[in-house]
């Protein structure tokens, strides 16, 4: 099966160095206004390179078997001994590709016997070796429970004792495919088309790891000393994982944030101490607090200027009333009636919705629409501008940083 690419993705591997799609973030994207971006591996349906790079990547083995484990060879041979890998946007390059030329196994499939091939060449050296032992276990491990699995299925059925069974058959079985894995690995550097001194010539995979794959999430697992094992999340760089996996969208923000102070800092002695200023009154007199319920309890009115202001805004097939009246639809009889069953402890606590709007000064002129409409539904409101008008609900919230839309987020760590 083909799956058209779309502009962002990006091709990159997990633990078991399988082929897995991720996005590029948005700070890849703006470099050439996603006409090209940085990509882990390639993956395409064509590689374009100067024949004088291709001639001189170091590591060319003709043992591995596959499409994709030679894409998985190149990508590291392009990110750590040249300069790297980026996709081309549609305005730069074409290409059509027949999807039957490559079967899903060619371009998937990493038996465990290449992954330690491809492990023994490329995480040795500069202190890679938990990335190369970590990797190992992964594929040992999946193999393991394939095997339990299908042991399963061509018995029939569970037996017994099943979870003592498992518990100590898989680590067993995966102890055992772990040591075959470290012996093809070991043999594979005896072997004439291995490519040996990459240690020299390259980056190491921690490199790689760190500025190129930091979404990659290694499961370190080692044995103590009663025989059982025993969990970590290690990564070669020094960070620490957290002991419940993060999915591969927050792992992709994590990678890209830079680490700030958010300890909590007292700010009642005069409102000094920035980032936590607090908010300033309309005189511009720090200690100013919002009241986020005025626009809820008083709620102006929304008034066309005339009879023909209303029939042009609300004209028959008019998008933004179709929106409002057909597409969303909130029934305010039921929920009122709803937060008065909760009043009278009939019914548990309704949930709230604080509405946050960011603006500027210039720009208070758009504020009553928002609060004649929506804004008035909200439980809570509050505008974050730089001037303070009771009138609109805008506060102005001073901060670290320019007053600009990408730093927005300081206004709320103010």
């Amino acid at each position: 099966e083909i799956h058209h690419s779309h502009v962002g993705d990006v091709l990159a591997f997990d633990d078991l160095l399988r082929p897995q799609t991720s996005t590029a973030n948005a700070q890849q994207m703006s470099l050439s206004n996603g006409e090209s971006y940085p990509t882990p591996i390639v993956g395409g349906g064509a590689t374009a390179m100067r024949l004088e790079t291709y001639n001189a990547l170091p590591a060319k083995d003709q043992s591995l078997w596959n499409h994709y484990s030679a894409d998985l060879e190149l990508s590291f041979n392009l990110w750590m001994c040249a300069d790297g890998i980026d996709v081309l946007g549609t305005s730069l390059a074409r290409v059509v590709v027949d999807p039957l030329v490559l079967s899903t196994q060619e371009k998937t499939n990493l038996p465990g016997p290449t992954t330690a091939r491809l492990v023994s060449a490329w995480m040795k050296g500069h202190g890679d070796d938990e990335y190369a032992s970590a990797t190992l276990r992964a594929v040992a491990n999946f193999a393991a429970a394939d095997y339990q699995s299908k042991n399963i299925l061509e018995n029939g059925s569970r037996p017994r004792d099943h979870a003592m069974s498992e518990h100590r058959v898989l680590p067993e079985k995966a102890r055992d495919l772990k040591n075959i894995l470290v012996r093809i690995a070991e043999e594979a550097q005896q072997s004439p088309t291995f490519p040996s001194g990459l240690g020299k010539k390259c980056r190491p995979f921690s490199w790689y790891v760190e500025n190129v794959h930091p979404e990659l999430k290694i499961y370190q697992v080692e044995e103590n000393d009663e025989g059982s094992d025993s969990n970590k999340l290690n990564m070669s760089n020094g960070k620490t994982l957290p002991s419940k996996p993060l999915d591969d969208q927050r792992m992709a923000i994590i990678s890209r944030a830079s680490p700030v102070n958010i300890a909590y800092v007292d700010a009642s002695g005069g409102h000094t101490e920035d980032p936590h200023m607090g908010a300033t009154d309309e005189n511009g007199n720090f200690g100013y607090v919002h009241d986020e319920t005025a626009l809820v309890k008083t709620p102006p009115a929304f008034v066309f200027k005339d009879d023909m202001d209303h029939t042009e805004l609300c004209k028959k097939g008019d998008p933004n009333w179709k929106m409002l009246t057909e597409k969303v639809y909130v029934d305010l009889t039921n929920h009122e009636a709803a937060e008065k069953r909760a009043e009278h402890g009939l019914a548990k606590k309704r949930a709230k919705i604080f509405c946050l709007v960011y603006t500027i000064e210039k720009f208070h002129d758009r504020v009553p629409a928002i609060r004649e409409t929506w804004g008035k539904k909200c439980d809570g409101f509050m505008v974050a501008s730089t001037k303070t008008d009771k009138a609109l609900g805008t506060v102005n919230i001073p901060h670290e940083g320019p007053e600009e839309y990408n730093n927005i987020w300081q206004k709320v760590r103010s």
